[in-house]
């Protein structure tokens, strides 16, 4: 499922990144690999703030719904 449907405080892994090379290149940049753990701490007007290598990240929706978590 991605991000974007996630509950907040939950413990997921990310499974895949979606979208062109751009996209998935800016978001390893960021930290978000495959396999890594990844919590949402909180969620404003859909736009995320997540926990992903022991940093807050701040997303928004449309991002979120490149990453696949399980």
């Amino acid at each position: 499922m991605p991000l974007s449907m996630a509950d907040i405080g939950t413990d997921y892994t990310i499974m895949k990144l979606t979208g062109n090379d751009n996209i998935r290149h800016h978001l390893q940049s960021l930290g978000f690999t495959e396999g890594t753990r990844i919590i949402i701490v909180s969620r404003i007007n859909g736009n995320l703030i997540v926990n992903v290598r022991e940093t807050r990240i701040a997303i928004s929706r449309q991002m979120a719904n490149r990453i696949l978590i399980e």
